[in-house]
């Protein structure tokens, strides 16, 4: 039992970095993925490796392809504008279950963190930003009391990441990017539906422009630091 528990830890051990990897272009954009060199970098066989990356594959953070292996998946503009619109999408049809379920002392808990970022949001760095953009778009999802639609949030999230954290260091004033989503709670805490879904809207929608120029510059951050 000892050692089955080992497994399964190192297991999930190994997926928990091949995706943190994956989430973030540690692999170099539609580059074949060398399960041997990444086995040999974690430290561990081929077998935790090859399981990680098949589970990748259902999450679409990983592509395969039958007789050549994986790939890292590519930074395409129009992937990424279609994601967003996906995504905002996602999260403004989910906003009447949060409104009927939701419970006060959740709505009261998640505001009251969202103050406390908001009052040092100007001296987060972009990668903890994105990291809690992603925890707010989760525990707002997880007010609806429904797994499944957290973890069609989760999915997307995950590949949506990096380019979030690419454009929030475009964020001159990030105190204002945490403004808005105490607004959000605030409403929701009030009962304003319809106030709540504008916030919303603007808080996710991405600009094609904008977009554009932040993939230019994740993809030339990527090749200069030498992904896989």
């Amino acid at each position: 039992m000892a050692q089955e528990a080992q497994t399964v830890s190192l297991s999930g051990d190994v997926f928990s970095a091949v995706r943190e990897m994956a989430i973030e272009f540690r692999f170099m954009p539609g580059a074949k993925i060398n399960e041997t060199d990444l086995a040999h970098e974690l430290g561990v066989s081929r077998t935790p490796v090859r399981e990680a990356l098949n589970r990748l594959v259902t999450e679409d953070l990983i592509d395969f392809r039958k007789n050549y292996g994986f790939f890292c998946r590519t930074l395409d503009l129009q992937d990424v504008l279609h994601l967003a619109e996906a995504y905002k999408t996602f999260h403004l049809s989910i906003l009447p279950h949060v409104f009927e379920r939701a419970e006060k002392s959740e709505v009261e808990v998640l505001l009251a963190s969202c103050q406390q970022m908001a009052e040092h949001g100007n001296e987060m760095p972009p990668c903890e930003m994105a990291r809690a953009d992603q925890a707010f778009l989760h525990d707002v999802t997880m007010l609806t009391k429904n797994p499944v639609m957290a973890q069609i949030n989760n999915n997307i999230s995950a590949r949506i990441r990096f380019l979030r954290k690419v454009m929030l260091e475009g964020y001159v004033c990030k105190r204002a990017y945490f403004s808005k989503q105490q607004s959000i709670l605030e409403h929701i805490l009030e009962g304003r539906e319809a106030e709540a879904k504008d916030v919303f809207d603007d808080y996710l929608t991405i600009d094609p422009s904008e977009a554009e120029k932040a993939l230019t510059r994740g993809l030339g951050r990527i090749y200069l630091q030498g992904a896989h």
